[in-house]
């Protein structure tokens, strides 16, 4: 992803909003969610853990972590980020209609975000980058979903969704 930061007020408010001049890719949303997960660390994501050549397995060493964040920084925007899923724009997905948690004892971290798009047709995309367990995180989740006219579902159900998945069997 990239983004265009201007200097002036309003296009700098609205590119902080992710609105303007801004590109995301949702692996480029989970590097963003390790980052605050890792306590500001960025570390470079691997597909391939290691390559098998002649019955022998030899790793694929990943690059050395770097902080780009300052720990502070990155504690105060996950303890922001677990009041998302627990008063926050993604409470229902994390709780039921009376408060308790789908993922007992398990406290998640996350963002939300949605646009809408109306050109050429109407798509409205949901957003959801995040980390669980908040306080020892073990699985980073990234979710971007766009559907028609209708909701069918959003994207921090399909990652409470996978959350569940993953911590059932880990």
């Amino acid at each position: 992803g990239h983004a265009q930061i201007p200097r002036q007020p309003l296009p700098f408010a609205q590119v902080a909003a992710g609105f303007w001049h801004t590109e995301l890719s949702p692996l480029g949303g989970a590097i963003l969610a390790n980052t605050i997960a890792s306590g500001g660390l960025s570390v470079s994501p691997r597909i391939v853990e290691a390559v098998r050549e002649n019955g022998r397995d030899h790793p694929v060493m990943a690059r050395a972590p770097r902080r780009v964040l300052a720990e502070t920084t990155a504690r105060q925007v996950a303890s922001m980020m677990v009041v998302a899923t627990e008063r926050g724009t993604a409470t229902r997905a994390f709780r039921d209609r009376r408060g308790r948690p789908y993922l007992p004892g398990v406290r998640v971290a996350g963002k939300t975000g949605s646009l809408v798009r109306r050109d050429p047709f109407l798509l409205s995309y949901s957003w959801f980058v995040g980390f669980a367990p908040a306080d020892h995180p073990e699985y980073v989740v990234s979710v971007l979903l766009a559907n028609g006219e209708l909701w069918h579902l959003k994207a921090h159900t399909a990652a409470r969704m996978v959350l569940e998945s993953a911590l059932a069997h880990p």
